[in-house]
């Protein structure tokens, strides 16, 4: 087979919507989730912390100033006390706000825990605790916080925004859309909210319509090059791979070591037809994150574009070793060991082993119907494509692959019959359909 990608080849080659693909993350200032003291109020008897103490744990010049530093000012402020609860209850959540950022999820749950003893009805505190359960992976307390908040004030567009974000890891899209679409009604260029609902739409397959929400994100911050690779990414799954080009060099001028952007770009190339080019960008990304099984899955095909199958085979295996439940890429090592015509029994375990994950998928029905024929069962190839048109009528390849089955059977009116069918539909069938169409032989009608 030569290095172009054959049209019969296209779901070998298929480019899917990845782990790596969209899950775009907005960083948010800890300045920005500060709630101000409410300094009019009485202050507490006992000795008070100095005006700098209260000015910095509120959130003035909290921009420039560093996290341990405000966690020191809201400190001080807690050990003075006092009888009214709600300056310590803001000095906890600010307190809890800093620990956050500063990667300590633990103990902002402690503070944002004495927030809401002081101040049950602070929608605030339970948004940022809902964050930092997110953080530690506990996705239901996360929604129970991000619930209450919305609950309390349903205007909070910080906790719609996490609660679109909790909705599309539950992969309900709809919902997460919902939640979105609330906070951009009452903060139209709140960027949380955009990416949330660009990621909804992106997994539904409304590529348009993310990137509509990553250009309105963009618009706010141009130097923001995960969003450029999300916009990108979208654009390669729409098809726009001119702009999706554009997109991820931007995203690789802004950020070298984003190796979702070097993946994704590598894509790109692939698509273009240009392995070596692709390879040099999957290389790159491994080398900034090597474990992303895509990487591996895309220069295996680079490879195979290329005629190189021993070095796919190896990029398969180290795919599928990071990802073993991947159907998709053991169907693609199933496919190239018939091809190679080596090792067949693992190939068929392989393809054994994707039907059971996808035991629907035609294509992979398909690639076991030739590692069948390669074992000489015909019979049960036969069967395989028989099944893989029930699903997918009339395709040329499957026709062309059973067609020949048949003839190894010793049905040949109607084995000559699937071949004529499968030429009608692509002529060139004969170069499209290796391995099995090498084996055909002139005594088989070729």
């Amino acid at each position: 087979m030569g290095a172009a990608k054959t049209a019969s080849e296209h779901h070998r080659l298929r480019f899917r919507k990845s782990r790596w693909g969209f899950a775009i993350q907005f960083q948010v200032s800890h300045a920005a989730c500060l709630l101000a003291l409410a300094l009019a109020l009485p202050l507490p008897a006992r000795p008070t912390p100095s005006d700098d103490h209260w000015n910095l744990c509120a959130g003035k010049g909290a921009a420039s100033a560093s996290a341990e530093t405000l966690i020191a000012s809201c400190s001080a402020i807690i050990r003075a006390g006092g009888n009214n609860p709600e300056p310590l209850a803001v000095a906890y959540h600010n307190r809890g706000v800093a620990w956050l950022n500063q990667g300590n999820a633990d103990q902002a749950i402690i503070d944002f825990n004495a927030a809401i003893r002081l101040a049950p009805e602070w929608a605030a505190s339970f948004q940022k605790r809902g964050a930092a359960w997110w953080a530690k992976g506990d996705r239901a307390r996360a929604m129970a916080d991000f619930d209450e908040a919305i609950h309390f004030n349903p205007r909070d567009v910080a906790a719609l925004a996490e609660r679109a974000k909790a909705w599309l890891a539950e992969k309900n899209y709809d919902r997460a859309i919902a939640d979105a679409d609330r906070a951009l009604h009452f903060a139209p260029e709140y960027g949380p909210a955009s990416l949330a609902r660009a990621n909804a739409f992106a997994y539904k397959g409304e590529y348009l319509k993310a990137i509509a929400d990553l250009t309105d994100v963009l618009r706010e911050s141009k130097n923001t090059g995960d969003i450029y690779t999300g916009r990108a990414n979208a654009y390669r799954l729409h098809g726009d791979n001119d702009l999706a080009l554009a997109d991820y060099d931007k995203a690789i001028e802004i950020n070298r070591v984003d190796a979702r952007a070097f993946l994704g770009r590598g894509y790109v190339w692939l698509a273009k037809n240009e392995p070596d080019r692709a390879i040099a960008d999957f290389q790159e990304a491994e080398r900034l994150h090597p474990d992303f099984a895509d990487i591996y899955i895309g220069r295996a095909t680079a490879f195979g574009q290329k005629g190189q199958l021993d070095l796919a085979l190896a990029d398969y295996n180290r795919a599928i070793q990071l990802d073993p439940n991947d159907a998709d890429t053991l169907n693609s090592r199933c496919w190239l060991r018939a091809r190679q015509g080596v090792a067949l029994d693992r190939a068929l375990a392989d393809c054994d082993r994707a039907i059971m994950l996808k035991p629907h998928d035609e294509y992979i029905l398909d690639s076991r119907a030739v590692v069948l024929f390669k074992l000489g069962r015909y019979a049960d190839s036969v069967k395989d494509e028989d099944a893989a048109l029930a699903l997918r009528a009339n395709d040329p390849r499957f026709l062309f692959v059973r067609g020949v089955a048949k003839l190894r059977s010793g049905d040949k009116a109607t084995g000559e019959a699937d071949i004529m069918a499968g030429r009608a539909v692509d002529p060139r069938l004969q170069t499209h359909s290796q391995p099995v169409s090498e084996e055909r032989g002139e005594g088989d009608g070729g």
